[in-house]
């Protein structure tokens, strides 16, 4: 899908000549601000076949003016200061994500969804995540757009650049040999983005109305939003060996997130080989390089 002109907000929908549009920071500046980021210069990159196109700028530079005034000032406004300290609690790691309440982690969740929508019009890569999805989103409070996703994880490291993510349409696929090749069209339509802050890790999958499922890891996949994933794989991962590696739970987390099409969990534990977690770890080696800031 090429990229939307900017002449309504994305949210409300409403066209330019009835409202203004405003710059709107992804990552908001408080959080920026908080972890002396404001200044830092970024490199988001992308892989375009065999070439990698990169853009520096600062942090404070990474915008986008797809919010009017009112959603900017408005409910997004009120979202970011409902999820502020439980943020900053979930990154430091002192509330466990397993201890939220339910109205907790449905804050967390809008709060991801809403974060990573905006990253995705922020990106290099091309929009996916329809109009249609963010007005859902808006007028529906206690709801989540349909084949949208969320799930939370963290880890154990200190690491030098607090804020991170990453966005991709690679997926580990689960399906019959025939589905597989009907999956391929309806995987155009799909993204996932990965949020990381300090020790909290986001994960927002996008799989529009195909009837995709996600495939999730025992252990690393904790379901915000719905509060349960039907299919799992349990790959008998060590947290140890997760955070080991610096930047390894942000990409694992990212990496290991399939798509189930026509499957049972049973079908899953049938097709389970021996070396299924070694060709993550090679997954996760190649794109490794790509572990940038936004």
């Amino acid at each position: 899908m090429p990229d939307l002109i900017r002449n309504f907000c994305i949210w409300c929908q409403r066209p330019s000549s009835d409202i203004k549009l405003s710059k709107d920071h992804p990552i908001p500046q408080w959080l920026l601000e908080h972890y002396g980021l404001l200044d830092k210069e970024i490199a988001p990159a992308e892989y375009r076949k065999t070439e990698m196109k990169v853009r520096r700028h600062r942090w404070a530079r990474l915008e986008v003016r797809d919010a009017c005034t009112e959603c900017n000032n408005g409910w997004m406004s009120q979202l970011e200061n409902e999820a502020k300290t439980l943020l900053l609690d979930l990154a430091g790691r002192s509330v466990p994500i397993a201890q939220l309440s339910a109205q907790q982690e449905e804050i967390l969740a809008r709060w991801a969804v809403k974060t990573a929508f905006m990253l995705h019009r922020a990106a290099y890569k091309p929009i996916v995540i329809p109009p249609t999805a963010y007005e859902s989103f808006y007028l529906r409070t206690n709801e989540f757009p349909q084949g949208t996703f969320v799930f939370a994880f963290q880890d154990d490291n200190t690491l030098d650049n607090p804020i991170n993510g990453f966005q991709s349409q690679d997926w580990t696929i689960h399906a019959d040999y025939g589905a597989v090749i009907g999956v391929a069209e309806q995987l155009k339509r799909t993204t996932k983005i990965s949020i990381r802050i300090g020790r909290l890790h986001l994960l927002v999958a996008y799989l529009g109305d195909g009837g995709l499922e996600p495939v999730g890891w025992f252990g690393v996949h904790h379901p915000l939003r719905p509060t349960h994933c039907r299919l799992w794989l349990d790959a008998g991962l060590k947290r140890e060996r997760i955070t080991a590696r610096l930047e390894s739970s942000l990409m694992l987390m990212h990496v290991s997130l399939g798509l189930g099409s026509g499957v049972s969990q049973s079908d899953l534990q049938r097709g389970w080989t021996a070396d299924f977690e070694e060709r993550h770890e090679a997954a996760f080696a190649k794109v490794t390089m790509l572990d940038q800031e936004l």
